[in-house]
């Protein structure tokens, strides 16, 4: 009854109480699997299953707890096999059923998402309360190679409305898109999570995430402003770093999504996004399309991933440390102190 009354347990105070330090180092389907198994005991809202991928997602279940239409009737996890969009139709079913009393899961690998894609659609039409977990999120899949590597993909779902696309870094973050997934009843949300261990992001904050972007760090008189966001972001810490050193100066913007950043007071915006002479490049692994409103240059794919390990993925394609400090370099010697704004937005 208290399920049905909208009431599906205290999920704030345990997330709350999730310690992201634990969780340091790890990559985000790890630790997205350690906090859905937590809150998957304490809300018995939730409910679901993947698209046969669960071992490599990370999403935990007891064998006492799969639901089977012949057998057994109390188990929430859903044995759905590799049918991808019937998984994500069926959450939408479950969602829509006196909106409150479930909360529906889905996970398979985020190239597969492209399967789901008209059922994930429907359920941000129907404004029902989904939770996608979309991991191998890009070329740091591997030598699987393109086929399981999106490029693309985010554009699409970034794209639709009312589907809150989430691209958290670190635990930190996951935490907190967990805490806006969970109490917006109205949207259906993406977790774009990775499959290999994160590096370290300092400044991380649970608090923000919902604001859609956030300085992590800040700098008077900066030269550039760097944003980016999930398995990228470490990266361009590092960057910064390495701009520091030849006296560049950088600001770091995180921004786990745009969607909810595009929704804050113009005077947010503008103290994550300054619009002054400093240009700001995003830098991620996908396609830039969705950057070009917020930006005035990006370092991104303008193509197919390769398969190869995720470290000479990164080099190849343009988007280690190394090669971002190069292009930031060689992009503020061709603006030449010139107002950024003035100038197209580009490709790095």
């Amino acid at each position: 009854m208290k399920r049905m009354a909208g009431s599906f347990g205290d999920w704030a105070a345990t997330l709350n109480g999730l310690d992201s330090t634990k969780f340091q180092g790890m990559a985000t389907r790890e630790s997205n699997g350690e906090n859905l198994d937590i809150l998957w005991a304490s809300n018995p809202a939730l409910c679901g299953g993947g698209a046969d991928l669960v071992g490599s997602n990370k999403f935990k279940y007891a064998v006492n707890d799969v639901f089977h239409p012949l057998h057994e009737f109390k188990g929430r996890y859903i044995r759905h096999g590799i049918q991808e969009h019937a998984m994500a139709a069926v959450a939408n079913g479950l969602a829509a059923f006196h909106p409150g009393t479930f909360i529906p899961v889905t996970a398979t690998f985020f190239m597969f998402y492209l399967y789901a894609a008209p059922a994930v659609r429907m359920g941000a039409l129907s404004h029902l309360q989904v939770i996608h977990i979309a991991t191998h999120d890009s070329f740091q899949e591997g030598q699987n190679g393109p086929t399981h590597q999106p490029v693309e993909l985010d554009s699409l779902f970034r794209a639709m409305p009312n589907l809150i696309y989430m691209r958290p870094c670190d635990a930190e973050e996951l935490i907190g898109a967990y805490q806006h997934a969970l109490s917006n009843r109205c949207s259906p949300m993406m977790l774009s999570i990775a499959r290999d261990p994160v590096g370290y992001v300092p400044s991380t904050n649970r608090t923000v995430v919902a604001r859609g972007a956030y300085v992590i760090q800040e700098r008077s008189g900066a030269n550039v402003t760097l944003i980016s966001c999930g398995s990228q972001l470490h990266y361009v810490v590092a960057a910064a770093d390495g701009l520091k050193k030849r006296g560049i100066t950088c600001r770091v913007v995180s921004a786990p999504c745009l969607d909810l950043f595009a929704t804050q007071s113009a005077d947010y915006r503008e103290s994550v996004l300054p619009s002054g002479r400093a240009p700001i490049v995003s830098v991620e692994e996908y396609a830039p399309m969705a950057w070009a409103r917020y930006v005035n240059a990006s370092i991104g794919m303008s193509g197919y991933g390769y398969s190869a390990s995720k470290e000479s993925n990164y080099a190849r394609f343009g988007l280690d440390p190394e090669a971002i400090v190069g292009k930031v370099m060689k992009y503020l010697n061709v603006l030449d102190g010139e107002d950024a704004r003035r100038m197209p937005w580009r490709l790095l």
